[in-house]
């Protein structure tokens, strides 16, 4: 397959609630950016920690961008670490171990109980509703329809950037539980990057942080890119300023990896568990027994024969897990298998399909043994291979898995100082689209985005490209200024009173608001004495302090701006 050279920039997946979401994470082993120094809070990062992009504010959880980022900050360490760690011991031992060292300290799936798994049941998924991850020896469908996708990223092709790749279902999937009949046109599209750089297939799309690309190797010792292997896309419940939400994983078994020719890890019996456990933590506390293999029908060949490789989760708010008939609603669980599980090649209790690693599972049906298949790999353009298994062939492995089948868009951005507005920028100073005016940095201008859902309010605030350590004025007004008013060496939109809810300092010209134990904005505003009642709209900008004699005698500029229904 010739592949496209010309470079195509990749709408992040044409979403825009998805391009501000934040992203946790987690990696392998074997991958180059293990041992590396987080960019916050410093530490080493480990195969057990959760990581989020080094986008934002210093260790809050962040957004993938376009363009390369430092290595990524530790979210959440997997590590004995009051009052935020996962409390995994092991992870703590093998703290600084490079890249490929087999110490058991490998984080195998993520979720914080939040993924929206109860919109499709009964009906069907969206476009773009599964989001997933698989590893360096995934083939995907050839040509698939929508590039770049698993088969235009990954081994086949040469281009080898797939591991450490988002991908989500370029095809609506009309019902589930969805089994066999997927139809040719079935695919998936790359949404978030390892890197966020050109790719050798052409595409570029908004990145984590990681390295590539991630060839496949045969044996031990370490990779040259990185595999990502946990995943969580939205709001997230935890940050290093302390928590009370639960974090919901797994942790990798030991038995062989055959195409890798190694041994997994063992880090659930390292640490007294079994890989096929969903476990759970509240930060600041030992790691706890959530579901058990049986009750997802893993384990049926003896303890420890599967490993639970991704997990998505919807939790009903009640402490433990309740499955169906237990008088109450149910905790929403879906999954998938480790290659080399036990599980791989049973029949499903759902369509009697024979389970491969790219199959989306749930817990048995009535009266059943085995997993249910709630989506297979082949709605999702992945190569299934079922049933082979014992010829030494195997499916693509999905190694991570979220599901989101309503990521609202939060607001949307206006007043940019890109030219477009009929008040300019005062000096001709305009920035990079979509950006405020330009600024003595020639940053090209500082962008305000927005992240989180109104209802309960996690909106965070995020500016970047202001000054390293400019001090930044969070702005809310109540009217809109259609064609705009010079605003220092910048341009405003809004007016009316204008409120001041947050005053901060950047870090490396990006400031976010709020984080931690900082009030919401509608705790904020209200405090403030303007009550957001739901239907209400205001409008957001940042004045940001710019000191340098560079345009107007004004001594700040102005972000792009902001607008939210509450």
């Amino acid at each position: 397959m010739k592949l496209q050279t010309s470079l195509r920039l990749i709408p992040f997946l044409g979403l825009a609630g998805i391009a501000q979401a934040q992203i946790s994470f987690s990696i392998d082993y074997l991958g180059s950016t293990v041992s590396l120094p987080s960019t916050c809070p410093g530490l080493p990062i480990t195969p057990g920690d959760i990581l989020t992009p080094a986008s934002g504010a210093p260790c809050q959880p962040s957004s993938a961008v376009v363009g390369g980022l430092p290595p990524p900050s530790i979210l959440i360490p997997g590590g004995v670490a009051t009052p935020i760690g996962l409390g995994i011991p092991s992870v703590g031992i093998c703290t600084g171990a490079p890249g490929g060292t087999p110490c058991p300290a490998e984080l195998d799936a993520l979720s914080y109980g939040r993924d929206m798994i109860q919109n499709s049941a009964g009906t069907g998924l969206g476009k773009a509703n599964i989001f997933f991850s698989v590893d360096e020896f995934a083939v995907g469908v050839i040509g698939g329809p929508f590039a770049p996708n698993v088969w235009s990223e990954g081994l086949l092709t040469g281009v080898q950037n797939h591991a450490a790749d988002v991908f989500t279902n370029s095809l609506a999937i009309p019902f589930v539980p969805a089994g066999p009949g997927a139809p040719a046109t079935a695919g998936n599209k790359g949404t978030i990057d390892g890197d966020g750089l050109a790719s050798a297939s052409g595409a570029i799309y908004a990145g984590l942080g990681l390295h590539e690309p991630r060839p496949p190797m045969v044996g031990p010792g370490p990779r040259i890119g990185d595999n990502l292997d946990g995943l969580d896309i939205g709001p997230v419940p935890v940050t290093t300023a302390g928590t009370t939400a639960q974090v919901y994983f797994s942790l990798d078994g030991n038995f062989p990896d055959l195409a890798r020719g190694i041994n997994n890890l063992g880090t659930a019996q390292a640490n007294g568990f079994l890989p096929g456990m969903v476990l759970t933590q509240v930060a600041g506390g030992p790691p706890a027994i959530y579901a058990w293999p049986q009750q997802l029908g893993l384990d049926l060949s003896g303890p420890g024969t599967d490993d639970l490789d991704a997990l998505a989760l919807q939790e009903n708010g009640i402490p433990g897990y309740q499955p169906a008939n237990t008088g109450v609603v149910p905790d929403l669980i879906l999954f998938s298998v480790r290659r080399g599980s036990a599980v791989i090649g049973m029949p499903d209790s759902q369509f009697g399909m024979l389970i491969c690693e790219g199959d989306i599972l749930t817990v048995p049906a009535a009266g059943a043994a085995t997993p249910a298949i709630y989506v297979a790999a082949e709605w999702l353009g992945l190569v299934g291979n079922r049933g082979l298994a014992s010829t030494g062939q195997y499916g693509d492995e999905l190694d991570a898995l979220d599901v989101e089948t309503a990521l609202p868009l939060v607001g949307q951005p206006f007043c940019a100082g890109d030219g477009s507005l009929p008040t300019p920028c005062p000096c001709g100073n305009f920035g990079n689209p979509g950006a405020g005016c330009n600024n003595s940095a020639n940053t090209g201008g500082a962008v305000l985005t927005a992240s989180g859902s109104t209802v309960p309010d996690t909106v965070v605030l995020t500016s970047s490209g202001e000054l390293p350590t400019s001090t930044s004025i969070f702005l809310q007004g109540t009217n809109l200024i259609p064609n705009g008013v010079t605003f220092g060496d910048g341009v405003r939109c809004m007016g009316g009173p204008l409120r001041r809810l947050y005053v901060k300092n950047a870090v490396a010209g990006v400031v976010s608001a709020p984080v931690g134990l900082e009030p919401s904005i509608t705790t904020r505003s209200a405090a403030l004495g303007d009550i957001l009642l739901p239907g209400t709209t205001r409008y957001y900008q940042v004045q940001y302090r710019d000191p340098a004699n560079f345009c107007t005698t004004a001594l700040f500029n102005s972000s792009s701006g902001y607008v939210i229904t509450w």
